[in-house]
């Protein structure tokens, strides 16, 4: 993965597999465990979305013709 990518998604994926190993997921959230998982939800979920905005580098997501050839 670090010759193919580079070294920023090699480091990202670790820190997904530890997140994932040290924070169990749940659906309960009731359960004594689900408030960490639900704070790594969200610091991944921001992560994931500063990543997108910075490959984009200022471009628009879609070229805006995406709704108009209906």
């Amino acid at each position: 993965m670090l010759y193919r990518y580079g070294l920023l998604a090699a480091m990202f994926a670790l820190l997904f597999l530890h997140m994932y190993i040290h924070f169990p997921v749940t659906t309960n959230f009731t359960a004594w465990y689900a408030t960490g998982f639900v704070i790594d939800l969200i610091i991944l979920l921001l992560l994931a979305f500063y990543a997108l905005r910075t490959s984009l580098a200022g471009q628009p997501l879609t070229r805006g013709k995406f709704l108009q050839d209906v």
